[in-house]
């Protein structure tokens, strides 16, 4: 299986950093000795055989890989190529632990690491996985989060972690970027290929022995490409086994490959040194011209035009590679290192409060740095105490007085609900694809992180309000019997704004794209506002339908507002009135209150429900 000796001596390693490039490339037949210095950090031949997977999509099953075998050696750079849908990303994701049979996958075959099944222990600990999409957060810098993966993922003192940011930033030349914005199409930042590189270093932060990356280059012009291969092979200078897929690449880029593995329709058809898989394919017959680069012949020999109704010419084709393959291929394992037996390690993880502080930081790093953000949502808030306040500037006595009051309160109650939501979900979809990235990889739980986003909230929901309700409230000469009434309004529309938060929270963790949660807001918010008690009566409304008025947001807010203004309230009517009455509520105040509190308190729990269940779900 692997033709390697493997050493018994499971305390003899070392770590990567120690390798400089001349080790990639001299004392071919020498076999480096690992050191006994660093537990986590071994050399890694990865292998796999036959492995065969299976998907399920629209009823019917299709065969993505087909008894696939190969393998990759530590200090080497493995390339997987093939045309779309040839199954190199579906590859990757098995050979990275990321794949895993249900009802609509099967996986057979075997995944050995110098060796040893895989399935004995958790090969991912040993490997970094990067992703095709650099999933960062656009307004935080390189150094902020190498400085926030090295808090959680490395154990050691502060000074020790930071010296290996600097050493990662370094290694990867971005240290003269590291405390630029990293952007996104909003917002000016460093380039792709400079994001990809930091891609690179947060994973490099847990000391990897194998690096698995699906299309690195992608999106990248052919400069900033060289780049990032480039320093990939100076990881696998280090002793470490690189593994990634590749889309198009440049000659220039192609030519730095050490190995090569070709897929057509889910079967291997080269795995071997990349510079000779030319001579290879042109004893087939299929001779890649001097000037045309060979990444691109072989995609072009290689495409299946409609893999369903495959030609008769595609297929002869096709069954030559494979044949060819199966009788020529000779597996070659030997490598300059040697390999330990590998076994279950124990990743470093910190506890609750550490993710929680950190989390928390760097929830007010990027509050502070998302300056656009930050001002449009008070400029909201400013500008909407102006509109209802030059909209109601004259509330009029009796009952014209009562009926403007009902409407501005009304207003208010919709006001921060709507806009608390709508803030929740626009904030947590900027960060979604970096959580669920983290998470799945356990870098912190689902409490940690729900926890920090609630306590940054806080803040933004007393400045907003305060903006809003010193305008509103004494421009229109609402209720001033005593100080206790402004505070008391206040309160309340912080608890509305927290409200529309734990809404905005609920809808961002049950859908996958802002559009649908902003769509499913309107459907859900939109008909619970006919049940807050200013355009319906809670006393007209059928016994069958009065309960949803103890859901509704709109009603507790409503009551609060109303009770608190009615209650000693100056303004004489012309005849005998009751706003309280006449809206089917008495006047206690503790009434509307409590009722926001608990349901601002239930909604908060539904939505981190939800995201535990949905978490959850993505692990298993």
């Amino acid at each position: 299986m692997i033709a390697n000796k493997i050493s018994p001596k499971e305390s003899e390693e070392s770590p990567s950093e120690n390798y400089s490039s001349e080790s990639h490339t001299n004392g071919k037949d020498e076999k480096i000795h690992l050191q006994a210095d660093d537990q986590l950090h071994r050399y890694v031949q990865l292998s796999w055989e036959d492995v065969n997977y299976y998907a399920s999509a629209e009823g019917k099953r299709m065969h993505i890989l087909k008894s696939v075998s190969g393998h990759a050696n530590p200090g080497e750079f493995l390339a997987i190529m093939g045309a779309s849908g040839s199954g190199k990303t579906s590859l990757l994701n098995i050979l990275a632990n990321r794949v895993r049979s249900g009802n609509k996958a099967e996986m057979t075959g075997s995944i050995f690491a110098n060796g040893k099944d895989a399935k004995e222990f958790n090969i991912s600990k040993y490997a970094a996985y990067v992703t095709q999409d650099d999933v960062l957060l656009p307004v935080l810098t390189p150094r902020d989060c190498l400085e926030f993966y090295a808090k959680l993922r490395r154990p050691g003192t502060d000074n020790e972690r930071l010296a290996k940011v600097e050493e990662i930033l370094n290694d990867l030349n971005i240290a003269r970027i590291a405390d630029n914005l990293i952007g996104n199409t909003m917002i000016k930042g460093i380039s792709g290929g400079e994001k990809k590189r930091v891609c690179i270093g947060i994973e490099l932060m847990s000391d990897p022995c194998i690096i698995m990356l699906d299309e690195p280059t992608s999106g990248l012009d052919s400069y900033n490409a060289g780049v990032v291969v480039d320093l990939l092979l100076k990881q696998a200078a280090k002793g470490r086994t690189i593994i990634s897929t590749i889309h198009q690449p440049s000659s220039n880029v192609f030519k730095k490959f050490d190995k090569l593995l070709l897929l057509a329709e889910g079967n291997v058809v080269y795995h071997g040194p990349c510079d000779k898989s030319r001579k290879y394919f042109a004893e087939l017959g299929y001779k890649c011209p001097k000037q045309v680069n060979p990444a691109d012949y072989y995609m072009r020999i290689l495409h299946i035009t409609n893999r369903h109704e495959i030609t008769e010419e595609e297929q002869g084709k096709l069954d030559l590679f494979v044949e060819s393959y199966k009788e020529n291929h000779v597996k070659d394992t030997e490598t300059k290192y040697e390999l330990t037996q590998l076994h279950e390690i124990e990743s470093y993880h910190p506890n609750y409060w550490v993710e929680f502080f950190e989390l928390l930081r760097r929830s007010v790093k990027t509050s502070a740095k998302n300056r656009f953000a930050l001002k449009l949502r008070l400029m909201m808030s400013l500008l909407i105490g102006i509109l209802i306040a030059l909209i109601f500037n004259d509330l009029g006595n009796g009952e014209k007085a009562i009926q403007n009051i009902n409407g501005v309160l009304y207003m208010l109650a919709i006001w921060p609900i709507m806009n608390g939501n709508g803030s929740v979900i626009m904030n947590y979809y900027m960060e979604r694809a970096v959580f669920l990235k983290e998470h799945d990889e356990g870098l912190y739980g689902a409490w940690s992180y729900f926890l920090s986003k609630n306590i940054i909230d806080l803040p933004w929901t007393f400045v907003a309000a305060i903006l809003t309700n010193v305008i509103v409230y004494f421009s229109l000469g609402l209720n001033l019997h005593d100080g206790s009434k402004f505070m008391i309004f206040y309160c309340i529309y912080v608890m509305a704004l927290q409200c529309g938060m734990g809404f905005g929270y609920i809808t961002g963790f049950l859908f996958s794209t802002v559009e649908a949660a902003h769509a499913f807001s309107t459907i859900v918010l939109f008909p619970l506002q006919a049940f807050g008690g200013e355009n319906v009566k809670i006393n007209s409304i059928p016994i069958s339908w009065r309960w949803i008025t103890y859901i509704t947001p709109f009603k507790w807010v409503f009551q609060g507002y109303t009770v608190n203004e009615y209650t000693d309230w100056e303004k004489d009517c012309d005849t005998e009135c009751d706003p309280l009455e006449d809206l089917g509520w008495s006047d206690q105040q503790w009434q509307g209150i409590v009722g926001l509190i608990v349901l601002s308190t239930c909604v908060r729990l539904i939505a981190f429900f939800i995201l535990k269940l949905q978490t959850r779900n993505r692990r298993s």
